[in-house]
């Protein structure tokens, strides 16, 4: 996306609160701010929400804006923030989807086999919670919502390598953890069916 530096008189007359720049910024970023969030998020309505709060919470914090910096970084940065959040949201509610399907997947089965793959699941989630903040976030990501290297790097706006190396180190821990609880066979399935190897 390429976001064009907006005039420095619009800028200080939007601080001030005048409702004709506000009106001049809107028409002249909401086009490539929706076009960067939904390459992001692919999800039009989730985009849609994002655009108009971006917008809202700029002239709610219009006075916190140092007009002798770049306005296009200000709105460029504010757009990845809120990716970042919304992208956290998304996992987390996948998160408890899978939990909750794994639960009514259970209830079909033995109660054996259901001692057997909660522990597995628990398991792995702690593996999964004991990751640092920003490796778990590139994990699931890239293991649960399936996103790219490209996509994960140009989200949290770093580079496909540190994506990379980030994720490496992910599996390398979760292996590891997940080790010391089953057997070598035992291991090699239950990263098969996470998708972890």
């Amino acid at each position: 996306m390429q976001l064009i530096e907006i005039d420095s008189a619009v800028v200080l007359s939007f601080i001030q609160g005048d409702g004709d720049a506000f009106t001049k910024i809107y028409q002249q970023y909401a086009k490539n701010v929706y076009k960067r969030f939904y390459f992001l998020l692919n999800d039009e309505d989730l985009v849609d929400e994002l655009v108009h709060d971006l917008f809202i919470r700029l002239w709610k914090y219009r006075e916190n804006i140092d007009p002798n910096k770049s306005f296009k970084n200000y709105i460029y940065t504010m757009l990845h923030n809120m990716a970042a959040d919304a992208f956290k949201a998304k996992v987390r509610a996948q998160k408890m989807q899978l939990q909750m399907l794994h639960e009514v997947q259970m209830e079909t089965e033995s109660s054996e086999e259901i001692f057997v793959k909660k522990e597995v699941w628990q398991t792995l989630l702690q593996a999964i919670d004991k990751l640092p903040p920003q490796r778990k976030i590139i994990f699931n990501l890239c293991k649960i919502e399936e996103k790219s290297y490209e996509e994960v790097a140009s989200l949290l706006n770093i580079s496909t390598s540190t994506v990379s190396n980030q994720l490496v180190s992910a599996m390398k821990f979760i292996r590891i953890y997940m080790g010391k609880h089953y057997s070598r066979f035992d291991l090699i399935i239950i990263m098969l069916f996470f998708r972890c190897l």
